[in-house]
């Protein structure tokens, strides 16, 4: 009993131990803080934001601050225009903020629930003019749409348009609708076109245009006058927009043109963005009309839908970011050249927007916000556990919830999944988590499926098993959600497959030319069989063949990343030009395999038999490829 006693004691000595410790930590990282006003704010900014710029080559930015119903900072940096030398300035300077456009959306929507008008649980067929297949015949609902859980397959079809193409909503809808990868509910993938039918929907219940409705319920009374989704942007605005850029100091992009628009067309000045942040922090008042009723918001920035009970949720329309030691509300706008964020703290009344206009080496809006959040709201240190040894079955690769698998585009995600490696001590590293100085984030395990880097508490991954026992891990954002691939989705595996296929086709291809050219300098001749010589000619079309749908790839990728792709139908050149060289690859090994018997039967040497098996071995691991990543058929938009 004593010993009983003992052992209860000593648990209780170390919680109490372990609360002063954890009540230390807190008090510590209070006392850490910086008084968050508009004088230490300028000089943080200032110092921070113009160096970064400079070594990132990015144009323009601008940053917008608010707390407590009041703004803080509003400041530009760089140029809106390089060439012509003209400053970024925060309320005259517009920006493509891309998908913050989506919370104008679900402010909408949420205005026409309190109107009676609208329903979060309701099948949105009934809002709908046209049949919208569904997975299963389960009804699809707003809430759904609004927390990224309708299941929709990721697009890229005419996500942009070229000047002068039709940007009509309901053409989009209608001749757009993506498969549903994931009965409706079951788990978060980000969406475009679920926001996009969103909007339709406002349009329809509302009589209005989404672009009329925007503008006459939300940015007019906000005094948002310096905001539209119009494309292109009326003249008055037009002037004052921002140029694009790939890199800070290249030449500038035209205007892109988005015919998702209600998803992401939204241009907008920091000043207006800060009006937006106090709005949504302030109980729905401003200093003019309520654009919705303080329970509205509550139900909006409210968590909705989790991966891991102890993770980052969904809202209806943001996300959580964990690991800061306060909640934090959050979206991402990304376009072809301008990246944005809005982060908001709710318990604490502040807002923070960040953006800029071009890609440059890196986009900043995250490390600048957890510079931020380290200054004036630092969190107190989280006890990691020691290492607990390997758990194999966490290590592996991952997919991204976000994707398309009845396309081309399956291949691209196959092509970059997410690996995840276990050492010998349990650590977990990922691929693609790497400190700026190119050092894998090492996480540790802090429990119930919650792994933690020991020097940064922000950088966490959560880890929880679906319904058939698969393995899915989440970030600290709760809309990512990835996937454990199946043993046959394993690029691990088909990387060695793919890259022995190129190198064979590749030696193939190389040492025809290189043999005919030795030959000669040593002046040999040769006269082969025609069985032979047939089989030969067949081999190096085979060759030919097998690289080319992926030298197409590699070609397309390079001039998506110089030109931009995306923005007109030379990708769907490219997919379709892949398709015909991968069939053209697949219908030559029946060919070659029966001139390959022809030579086994006849005078074939050992070399060229073993030369023609693996060159077709090359094209039919190479053609397996092809119709895993959907490349020879597909049926759905990519």
């Amino acid at each position: 009993m004593r010993k009983w006693m003992w052992g209860q004691t000593r648990v209780l000595l170390g919680l109490a131990v372990a609360a002063g410790l954890l009540a230390g930590n807190v008090a510590q990282a209070a006392a850490a803080a910086q008084r968050l006003d508009a004088a230490d704010l300028g000089a943080f900014v200032d110092g921070y934001l113009p160096i970064e710029m400079e070594r990132a080559d990015i144009a323009g930015m601008a940053v917008a601050v608010v707390k407590d119903g009041k703004l803080l900072l509003a400041r530009g940096y760089g140029y809106a225009d390089r060439e012509r030398k003209t400053p970024v300035v925060a309320d005259e300077t517009l920006f493509r903020i891309g998908s913050i456009s989506k919370l104008f959306v679900w402010t909408a929507v949420l205005q026409l629930v309190e109107q009676g008008q609208l329903d979060l649980d309701t099948d949105v067929q009934g809002y709908l003019d046209f049949p919208l297949p569904k997975r299963d015949d389960k009804p699809l609902t707003l809430r759904q749409l609004m927390t990224h859980t309708a299941g929709f397959e990721e697009t890229l079809q005419d996500m942009w348009a070229m000047p002068g193409s039709s940007l009509d909503l309901r053409d989009y809808v209608v001749n757009h609708v993506p498969l549903q990868r994931y009965p409706a509910g079951s788990t978060v993938a980000y969406s475009n076109y679920g926001a996009t039918l969103a909007a339709y929907i406002v349009a329809r219940r509302s009589g209005l245009s989404f672009d009329d409705y925007v503008a006459q319920r939300l940015l007019n009374p906000l005094g948002m006058h310096h905001t539209s989704l119009r494309q292109p942007l009326p003249h008055e605005l037009a002037a004052a927009m921002a140029s694009g850029y790939g890199m800070g100091s290249e030449a500038a992009q035209p205007f892109e043109l988005i015919r998702v628009a209600p998803a992401g067309s939204a241009s907008a000045t920091a000043g207006d963005i800060a009006r937006f942040m106090q709005a949504e922090l302030s109980g729905g008042l401003t200093a003019g009309p309520r654009i919705l009723q303080p329970a509205s918001l509550v139900q909006m920035q409210a968590p909705t839908w989790h991966l891991h009970p102890q993770g980052p949720a969904m809202t209806l329309g943001y996300w959580e970011v964990a690991g800061f030691g306060q909640r934090v509300i959050s979206h991402g706008g990304d376009t072809m050249w301008f990246h944005s964020g809005l982060y908001l703290l709710p318990e604490q009344r502040v807002g923070v927007f960040i953006v800029q206009n071009s890609n440059g080496e890196r986009v900043l809006r995250d490390a600048f916000f957890r510079r931020f959040m380290a200054r004036y709201f630092p969190s107190a240190p989280t006890a990691v556990k020691a290492d607990t040894g390997p758990m194999p079955w966490l290590a592996g690769n991952y997919l991204d919830t976000r994707r398309n698998e009845h396309s081309p585009m399956y291949l691209l995600s196959l092509l970059s999944q997410v690996q995840v490696s276990q050492a010998a001590d349990g650590t977990l590293t990922m691929d693609q988590a790497r400190w700026p100085n190119g050092k894998p984030i090492v996480f540790r395990p802090r429990g119930a499926g919650v792994w933690q880097n020991g020097d940064d508490s922000s950088r966490q991954l959560y880890f929880q098993q679906d319904g058939q026992g698969r393995w899915r891990m989440g970030g600290t954002v709760g809309m990512q959600v990835l996937e454990r691939v199946l043993w046959y989705q394993d690029m691990a595996l088909w990387r060695w497959v793919l890259g022995g296929a190129m190198a064979v086709a590749l030696l193939a291809l190389l040492g025809w030319p290189a043999g005919a050219a030795l030959r000669r300098y040593a002046g040999r001749s040769r006269v082969l069989p025609p069985d032979l010589r047939q089989a030969q000619w067949l081999a190096r079309g085979s060759a030919l063949l097998t690289v080319l749908p992926w030298a197409i790839l590699a070609v397309g990728g390079l001039c998506w990343q110089s030109a931009g792709l995306l923005q007109d139908s030379r990708l769907q050149l490219v997919l379709r030009a892949m398709q015909l060289a991968a069939w053209l690859a697949l219908l030559m090994l029946l060919p070659l395999a029966r001139a390959q018997l022809a030579v086994w039967r006849t005078a074939g040497t050992g070399w060229q038999r073993a030369h023609h098996a693996l060159v077709w071995l090359a094209g039919l691991a190479a053609a397996i490829l092809a119709w895993q990543g959907q490349l020879l058929f597909w049926a759905g938009k990519y």
